[in-house]
């Protein structure tokens, strides 16, 4: 069968970084730790020279916890090779089933960004963006394992 998925030997690894970072995430979003839990400050180029309006003056460079950066790295990277990774029995039936968990995670995740642009304004509709960014990868991957899970059960 010709497909393009990964390697089967990406799963597991990538299972224990996406749901780590996923986790890790979670409890940011949550405020049960902080950013200054984990501070990695570095100091990098101030790109688009931005005003700071705390500093009032333009500034070539800024320091940065990139705690954020690489978490979201870690949960695009991740999520993507474990949810495209072949499965150990990978079939036909297989292939619908990553399909269908992929449809419906779309359908579910945008039917509620439209609902959400409806009814919420100013900073919690940036969280709810920041949400909606990793949430169709989470819907995606927590509704496939379920699928997987339920087909081998059967």
């Amino acid at each position: 069968m010709n497909n393009h998925l990964l390697s089967n030997r990406w799963l597991i690894p990538s299972g224990i970084l996406f749901y780590s970072a996923t986790l890790v995430g979670i409890l940011l979003l949550t405020s049960v730790i902080t950013t200054e839990t984990f501070n990695i400050e570095v100091s990098v180029p101030n790109l688009f020279h931005l005003e700071d309006p705390l500093l009032g003056h333009d500034q070539s460079w800024i320091k940065n916890n990139w705690l954020d950066e690489i978490l979201c790295l870690l949960l695009c990277i991740s999520g993507l090779i474990h949810g495209f990774s072949a499965e150990s029995d990978e079939d036909e039936y297989v292939n619908f089933l990553r399909f269908q968990s992929l449809k419906w995670s779309m359908v579910i995740n945008y039917t509620l960004l439209a609902t959400v642009s409806l009814f919420v304004y100013g900073f919690a509709y940036w969280q709810v963006i920041l949400i909606s960014m990793f949430s169709v990868l989470v819907t995606f991957i927590i509704w496939f394992r379920i699928s997987i899970i339920q087909h081998r059960r059967k």
